[in-house]
């Protein structure tokens, strides 16, 4: 398994995941003003980019098995 590419997608994954994360917090925005609403951009990204990098190390690692097993058909 080549686990350079593996992190890379995971990276990319993550970056667009995080960019999901901001988004949906952009569209929920409310107009309340607490500490707790003040420190969801970073909670949002974090959890974004976590799910992002998770997904695509998992879908890469699944083609690279995958090509794993076809080389060895």
């Amino acid at each position: 398994m080549n686990i350079k590419l593996i992190i890379f997608c995971g990276c990319l994954s993550g970056l667009i995941g995080m960019v999901f994360g901001i988004t949906a917090l952009e569209i929920g925005n409310n107009k309340y003003e607490s500490k707790f609403d003040r420190e969801l951009d970073e909670y949002y990204a974090l959890v974004g980019a976590s799910i992002g990098f998770a997904v695509g190390a998992t879908q890469e690692c699944i083609r690279e098995m995958k090509q794993q097993r076809d080389k060895a058909d």
